[in-house]
């Protein structure tokens, strides 16, 4: 979340928000604060264009690192706690729900962390060769 602050009011923006169409649609302040507002508007445009597109990076690489990100909004689903609202646990019995709840998170870190080395060095390799590097495995 992008939080944006507002500048006090001062004399000018109380004086032009009173005048009548200003007023009526409240739109005085934006008047006033425009440049500054649009150029926010472009930097935060810009960087979702970034994010989304990805399109500075090699053509090779680009859906590889897409592939990535997707994988890892996959795993952020995880739960690394796990407990039932209706049970009532005692405390040995909730530290090995707890750990047995560690042992799977780290058994799919790891798988994902092979996952995505290899899809990494695939990709590596595959801009290298079109670079016109030769590839030795």
């Amino acid at each position: 979340l992008e939080f944006k602050t507002i500048p006090p009011r001062t004399e000018t923006t109380r004086s032009s928000s009173k005048s009548g169409l200003l007023a009526i649609s409240g739109c005085g302040k934006l008047l006033l604060c425009g440049g500054k507002m649009s150029g926010r508007r472009r930097f935060s445009q810009c960087k979702n264009d970034l994010s989304e597109n990805l399109f500075i990076v090699n053509d090779s690489l680009r859906p590889a690192l897409i592939s990535v990100r997707d994988m890892c909004y996959r795993i952020g689903d995880m739960n690394l706690c796990r407990f039932d609202k209706d049970h009532t646990y005692h405390l040995k019995q909730f530290q090995d729900a707890q750990m047995s709840q560690l042992n799977e998170v780290t058994d799919r870190l790891a798988e994902f962390r092979e996952l995505v080395k290899e899809v990494v060095r695939r990709a590596c390799a595959n801009a290298l060769f079109e670079a016109g590097f030769p590839l030795e495995e």
